[in-house]
């Protein structure tokens, strides 16, 4: 959520205030910026393959065996944030065309943020599964 949010920052402060109800058009200026955004927004939602999804899976199977009502509205929930993120995406990146009459580009220590962000977030969720897998067998399994 923290790369989530750096990301919105960094954004606006090139844009100014941002808007969800039309189309922005932004990818074509700052893209790496966009990638950012829709890795950080998928692995605070859960999305397989990063840190997020680890938790977000123990979270479900233990509401599943809890109570299958809760577990299903845990799932429609996650689905519905994922749905929010793309929107939101789609919104801000795709679209209409962003006329600028300054560069928008990241700079170099954006630059290194944005991918010390994506590195840890796939780095982390694959870890975080060989970990995962490496402890299964000391699990009771029913």
């Amino acid at each position: 959520m923290g790369g989530l949010g750096l990301t919105l920052r960094a954004l606006e402060a090139r844009v100014g205030r941002l808007s969800l109800d039309r189309y922005h058009g932004l990818y074509e200026h700052c893209p790496l910026l966009a990638v950012c955004f829709l890795v950080t927004g998928l692995a605070s939602v859960g999305f397989p393959g990063a840190l997020g999804f680890v938790a977000a899976d123990l979270l479900i199977e233990g509401a599943v065996a809890s109570n299958i009502f809760i577990g299903v509205g845990l799932v429609l929930a996650t689905a519905l944030n994922g749905i929010a993120i793309l929107r939101a995406y789609f919104s801000l990146f795709t679209g209409a065309r962003h006329v600028s009459n300054v560069s928008l580009a990241i700079t170099w220590r954006e630059r290194l943020v944005v991918w010390t962000l994506i590195t840890l977030l796939a780095g982390s969720g694959v870890l975080a599964q060989l970990l995962v897998n490496s402890c299964y067998h000391v699990s009771p399994v029913p």
